[in-house]
């Protein structure tokens, strides 16, 4: 397979021979995107697509696995990304996240998306978005819009998200009364129901520290 001899090896070097295993298969994930990127069909290559995918499934390379199935893999990264983002013990960071919905959606796969998950998860991780206080209102008009018992337990546990810095540190301004109308509403409409939260953030007191019931496919 003439691609493949691109590939770069670790070899016999000094520096190689002090990596584990796995510190070298990141670098050869990224030698088969470069090359994935240049020639698509590579992945009609059975020797090829054997290596990739499972380099692709690791679960310490997800960011990176995330990033090339959005980007290169169309229709054959579907089934994966779907399963990525609907895991409530690891979830993938928001901005990713968000990328990953958007390809789904703009695929038509909407119906793969456990909506209920993604707004708990983007409640939580709002602060580390690059507007924290837009994305935690959008995500409190979601749960609004489209109410689920399964947001009982994150509206009734996160926190608003801080801007500022230091002593300009604050609490997303004119976001609070829409949460207390948001736990006020849920409480009423699921009384006596056991509140539930992501697997993830069990233990988080806020949103502040970011790090599925349907809800794992």
């Amino acid at each position: 397979m003439a691609a493949m001899a691109t590939l770069p090896s670790c070899g016999h070097s000094k520096a190689c021979r002090h990596q584990s295993h796995e510190e070298r298969r990141v670098p050869g994930l990224e030698s088969y995107r470069a090359a994935l990127s240049l020639k698509p069909g590579l992945l009609d290559d059975e020797e090829f697509a054997a290596t990739f995918w499972d380099l692709l499934d690791n679960p310490r390379h997800r960011e990176l696995s995330t990033g090339i199935a959005v980007e290169l893999l169309g229709a054959k990264g579907h089934d994966r990304l779907a399963r990525w983002i609907n895991v409530q013990e690891r979830p993938l960071p928001y901005a990713l996240r968000q990328a990953v919905t958007d390809h789904l959606r703009a695929a038509h796969q909407s119906e793969r998306i456990n909506e209920p998950l993604q707004t708990a998860f983007d409640l939580w991780q709002a602060s580390t978005a690059e507007a924290p206080c837009d994305a935690f209102g959008s995500a409190l008009e979601a749960a609004m819009r489209d109410p689920d018992s399964y947001l009982l337990g994150t509206l009734s546990r996160v926190s608003l998200p801080k801007t500022g810095e230091g002593d300009e540190t604050a609490k997303c301004p004119g976001l609070a009364g829409a949460l207390a109308r948001a736990r006020n509403d849920y409480t009423q409409r699921y009384a006596g129901l056991d509140p539930v939260i992501p697997a993830a953030y069990r233990r988080s007191k806020s949103s502040g520290r970011s790090s599925n019931r349907r809800r794992s496919r």
